[in-house]
């Protein structure tokens, strides 16, 4: 196969049955955070896009409870910089647990502005951060 490969997170979501179908080729797992404060990630269902001659996908899917939080996010977000050190999935998730019960957008723009507060301003990558809350 080619040199060339890309991630994919690809989702579907029934709002009547609170339903999330999803398949993640290689990409970050994003965080699935419930009422209770359990974090569950969305872990691979099949290997990265046009690496591997051969490739198989697995369906998933989830159900979201009103305030759940289920955040995606780039690479660019957790590998955003200051020097060597990264801003890393830690802090991205402590950022997601202190504003759990603020408004998506609201979280959205604060994950945004602390990657690029920590990178100051510096970025190689994209960020992009997608919210949805359970609902």
């Amino acid at each position: 196969m080619g040199q060339h490969y890309a991630t994919l997170f690809f989702g579907f979501y029934d709002n009547a049955a609170r339903r999330l179908t999803y398949v993640n080729c290689g990409h970050n797992p994003p965080f699935w955070i419930r009422a209770d404060g359990t974090v569950q990630r969305l872990a691979a269902t099949a290997t990265v896009i046009g690496l591997f001659e051969r490739w198989d996908c697995a369906v998933a899917s989830i159900e979201l409870a009103p305030a759940d939080l289920l955040a995606i996010f780039s690479d660019g977000v957790s590998e955003a910089e200051r020097g060597e050190e990264e801003f890393g999935e830690a802090r991205l998730l402590q950022t997601l647990q202190e504003l759990r019960g603020s408004s998506a957008s609201a979280v959205v723009a604060a994950v945004f502005a602390r990657a690029q507060e920590f990178s100051a301003g510096l970025q190689s990558d994209d960020l992009t951060p997608l919210v949805a809350q359970g609902g």
